[in-house]
């Protein structure tokens, strides 16, 4: 009897060890299990099912969820290309605004680009291909005798290249015959003297006035008819011309008798 009671009180001591053990357990894994690792690129997170439904010797697995950023960027910057910023003014100093420019790979007789100038004078042109260039302003009066400024630029990868400025005579861009502008090849004109007027150019002390052409009655092929004259102001009035086709061209001429203006345009006399 005496060893039935100590086998019973050792018994009960390893039941109420035992109970504790088992309540610590229970209270560790009746919790859900949740585990979340975020890198720059990827989200990962566990599985949430509560580990008392799983077996206990389930192994729980990452599973990938989403992606949070891309390496794709949203500005890529272009290789190989570059830009070019320049200036066209007057002789005088002001901008020379609404003016045509023309971009040239070095060696090419067709423009890469063409831009305007804005109201302060400057053109930009973007996304060239690195290398070199030419850069000419164009006007009408390019085969007239005048020579055009042309500056060098090199493009380089991933740069704004600024370039020389570029300094050009002003356009005479109206010219008036007896009150009326001459427009090119559809301006008719009476035999009788002609009164010719033009937009002033300012800084001008002197212009010259060059009417060339071929009257009807002489034969087709070089110019039969060539006269300049010159005046102070802006106006002035041509003899009589006989019936035929004619081209005038007017140059401003500063002090220095540089031009600093040239205009140009054609009619016909009848």
């Amino acid at each position: 009897m005496k060893h039935l009671s100590v086998s019973f009180s050792i018994t009960t001591l390893r039941v109420l060890l035992f109970i504790p053990l088992m309540l610590f357990l229970a209270s560790c894994t009746n919790s859900s299990v949740s585990a979340t690792v975020t890198s720059t690129f990827t989200t990962i997170e566990t599985a949430t099912t509560p580990a008392s439904s799983l077996p206990v010797d389930t192994e729980i697995t990452p599973t990938l969820v989403s992606t949070t950023s891309s390496l794709v960027s949203p500005n890529p910057v272009q290789l190989n290309v570059g830009s070019v910023k320049g200036r066209v003014l007057f002789m005088d100093n002001t901008p020379a605004n609404s003016t045509t420019v023309g971009i040239f790979k070095s060696g090419d007789s067709l423009s890469t680009d063409v831009e305007s100038t804005d109201q302060d004078g400057y053109y930009y042109f973007l996304g060239l291909p690195i290398g070199n260039y030419e850069i000419q302003p164009s006007f009408h009066w390019d085969s007239e005798g005048v020579e055009t400024p042309t500056i060098d630029v090199t493009v380089g990868d991933n740069q704004l290249t600024q370039a020389a400025t570029i300094v050009v005579p002003r356009d005479i861009n109206a010219i008036y015959c007896n009150g009326s502008e001459i427009l090119m090849f559809q301006f008719t004109a009476p035999m009788s003297p002609l009164k010719l007027s033009w937009t002033n150019i300012p800084n001008a002390v002197n212009y010259t006035v060059t009417i060339t052409g071929n009257p009807h009655d002489t034969p087709p092929g070089p110019i039969n008819y060539d006269d300049s004259v010159n005046t102070t102001m802006a106006t002035m009035t041509w003899p009589t011309l006989q019936i035929g086709g004619y081209q005038i061209i007017i140059k401003a001429l500063d002090q220095q008798n540089e031009i600093i203006g040239i205009g140009m345009s054609y009619f016909e006399v009848n």
